[in-house]
């Protein structure tokens, strides 16, 4: 089994760039089946591919004002869409987006107590304040403004988990 997994990176740090935001999508997802069909041509048979998961509810997205996080959410939903139309025989889609939103709607469920801000906290630009030390990652959805906590990667991987079913 492979797993693919891109296109965040764009999102947060790309789509300022970009003119056409369904049309980014739709590249960054072109790139991920490239990558699945050099698989293929490679040999591999199973090839897992996540989609993105909403941005709105990360650190960094809840800083964003809504005209920006339309556009992200434009952007994720045409990634989205475009890898799931374009499956191959050799893709598995995992829709991550769907596990995370189950997870936000209800996170004490799932252990998650602090979902909108990160647990380490002052290290990266875009944050104002003191450096704070992450005394309790698994009570939170995100280590820092981008990146999921341990415990938000083990709930993602438990959902995820379905898709092989």
């Amino acid at each position: 089994l492979y797993i693919v997994s891109g296109g965040s990176n764009d999102l947060y740090f790309g789509l300022q760039k970009a003119v056409n935001v369904t049309q980014f999508g739709e590249s960054i997802a072109s790139d991920i089946e490239y990558a699945n069909r050099v698989l293929v041509r490679a040999g591999a048979h199973h090839i897992a591919v996540p989609t993105l998961i909403p941005s709105n509810k990360s650190p960094y997205g809840v800083r964003l004002d809504k005209k920006v996080h339309a556009l992200q959410a434009q952007c994720i939903d045409s990634f989205n869409k475009a890898l799931k139309c374009d499956a191959s025989r050799n893709m598995i889609v995992i829709d991550l987006h769907a596990i995370a939103d189950e997870i936000f709607s209800c996170p004490k469920r799932h252990g998650i107590h602090v979902t909108s801000e990160a647990c380490l906290q002052g290290t990266l630009k875009p944050e104002k304040g003191p450096r704070r030390e992450c005394t309790h990652p698994d009570r939170y959805a995100y280590w820092d403004l981008y990146h999921p906590t341990a415990r938000m990667h083990e709930l993602l991987a438990q959902g995820a988990v379905h898709a092989f079913k």
